[in-house]
């Protein structure tokens, strides 16, 4: 009861909507406005605002699950989590070959 465990949580409202109008937010520096996160080989990832062009050779990180309250995607199974990672995980031994890995 002292010592609870501690949660690390950190949230930034970036966009603001009233009816058809949005209001974009940024604090200290951030960048305002809906984001989107990429994958390139080699582990590179990047963020840039929802629209952006892509990096090039990337994939998209983040796909939608709900829109408007509704559910428009659905989670993978776990099977499928472990052989994406796995992949990943292979690439990346493959991008830095001198690091030991166990």
């Amino acid at each position: 009861m002292a010592y609870p465990p501690v949660v690390d949580l950190s949230a930034k409202i970036v966009e603001v909507g009233e009816g058809s109008k949005k209001e974009f937010r940024a604090k200290r520096g951030g960048l305002g406005g809906r984001k989107e996160a990429f994958r390139s080989p080699g582990f590179r990832d990047y963020v840039a605002l929802e629209g952006s062009p892509k990096p090039n050779r990337s994939t998209p990180l983040l796909k939608p699950l709900l829109k408007n309250g509704k559910p428009v995607g659905s989670f993978e199974d776990l099977e499928g989590i472990r052989t994406r990672l796995r992949g990943d995980l292979d690439a990346l031994r493959n991008a830095a070959p001198s690091l030991q890995w166990r």
